[in-house]
């Protein structure tokens, strides 16, 4: 899984939607390639996709054992 990581350390967190500041708030993509389609897109990137990066992130399941 991958998010949309801007140089100011903030996160896309989707359409029409205030960067979120933590992963919390972060649109998750299932691939690199699906994120590089919404940059390619979206509106929201005209101008700003030079200053991002795809950052992978691993999401798991803590167990009580």
């Amino acid at each position: 899984m991958v998010v949309i990581k801007f140089n100011d350390g903030t996160y896309y967190a989707g359409c029409n939607k205030a960067n979120a500041k933590t992963l919390l708030g972060a649109q998750i993509y299932k691939s690199e390639k699906v994120a590089r389609n919404v940059m390619n897109n979206s509106i929201n990137f005209h101008g700003s996709a030079d200053k991002c990066t795809i950052v992978e992130v691993e999401l798991r399941e803590k167990t009580n054992e």
